[in-house]
């Protein structure tokens, strides 16, 4: 990560979440330094945010978020079961956490468990309160049931699952990546722009 970049974020956040008088970084900065840089999709920046806020956990709620996005990074990179183990831990503590559904859920996909993802994802979906977060859940729970469909040679049932995907960079990857899939059926393979 470059230095500069750091210390920007770094005071950007800072600022964000309200540090001590002191001028400190807190947990809870380094937490949402971490998130951002996800959403960037800068793994390596993550990882840092990441190993520098574990020493500072002070509470469950930081510890819950940490896990959280230690989840998504390790199925980023790759390490299904170390986010797997973190995921059904996480689940055992929080039931009833839809966050917690949603990244086991992800990496039940990506693990080919197409069928728990979606019991999963389901369960997020039905337990977010804002439509947005509901909207992400439903998203992925088509694309976990059109890879189960997929899986089982049904690709008509596939593309139909997939075409209900409302997020245009999500649609557009499934898109993609059917795209020379062989097939007598890739109706959604070949056509590119979003039904809505």
């Amino acid at each position: 990560m470059r230095p500069c970049f750091t210390a920007t974020c770094l005071v950007a956040v800072a600022s964000l979440v309200g540090c001590g008088s002191s001028g400190s970084v807190t947990a809870d900065g380094l937490l949402a330094g971490a998130h951002a840089s996800l959403e960037a999709d800068d793994d390596a920046a993550a990882a840092e945010w990441l190993a520098s806020a574990e020493p500072m956990l002070v509470s469950d709620r930081q510890t819950r978020e940490h896990d959280l996005l230690t989840v998504e990074l390790d199925i980023r990179e790759g390490r299904l079961d170390e986010a797997m183990a973190t995921a059904e831990r996480l689940l055992a503590a929080y039931p009833r956490d839809p966050r917690v559904h949603e990244v086991a859920g992800k990496a039940w996909l990506m693990q080919g468990d197409f069928a728990q993802a979606s019991r999963d994802f389901t369960e997020a979906m039905n337990t977010y309160t804002r439509e947005s977060d509901a909207a992400r859940a439903a998203d992925l729970l088509a694309l976990a049931r059109g890879f189960e469909a997929y899986g089982q040679g049904r690709l008509a049932a596939a593309d139909e699952r997939w075409a209900g995907i409302a997020d245009d960079q999500l649609r557009s990857w499934v898109v993609n990546a059917t795209a020379a899939a062989p097939g007598p059926d890739r109706a959604l393979a070949r056509n590119t722009k979003p039904t809505r």
